[in-house]
């Protein structure tokens, strides 16, 4: 799949996200017009071109700079369908985690904090490229997030998760 063969196929809307047939195909959704590709069970928009399958947001990096993204692409908003172009960004591993929302599992759901039940008291951890890095134990939930916030956007950036 290179550019060329994408624009022959496909229109991209950079401001919506959404990509739109050129073509009729086989099919009764491969239309002209009609909206491309289905949504995978995580969330992602997935196309299939050419007996392929692309995540759209990989195409929407291709069709806007004419390259692969060397990287992986991460929605900024964590948005996994929104793929205008102003959400989506090269990535790699580490900060492509650091954009993730916190485990649902969890007793406590901030990203970055746990309870410890036998000092009975929350801890604030953050892991930078695969490694954990300790932020201090806390007598309130709120205090160790804080810890991460601060951390996070001190190692990640833009990629920090801070919301709550």
């Amino acid at each position: 799949m290179n550019q060329e063969r994408l624009m022959e196929l496909l229109d991209y809307n950079p401001f919506t996200g959404k990509f739109t047939w050129r073509v009729n195909g086989r099919g009764k959704y491969v239309r002209v017009g009609a909206t491309a590709g289905t949504i995978r069970k995580n969330g992602y928009r997935q196309i299939r071109v050419d007996g392929t399958i692309y995540l759209a947001s990989r195409l929407a990096v291709l069709w806007m700079t004419g390259f692969w993204p060397s990287k992986l692409v991460d929605h900024a908003n964590g948005i996994r369908d929104d793929n205008c172009w102003s959400n989506v960004r090269q990535a790699d591993h580490s900060t492509n985690g650091a954009n993730s929302a916190p485990h649902k599992r969890k007793a406590v759901s901030l990203k970055g904090v746990c309870w410890e039940p036998r000092r009975r008291h929350y801890v604030a951890s953050i892991y930078v490229r695969g490694r954990p890095h300790y932020l201090g134990s806390f007598n309130r939930v709120e205090e160790a997030h804080l810890a991460y916030v601060a951390a996070a956007r001190i190692y990640f950036g833009e990629y920090a998760y801070v919301r709550k």
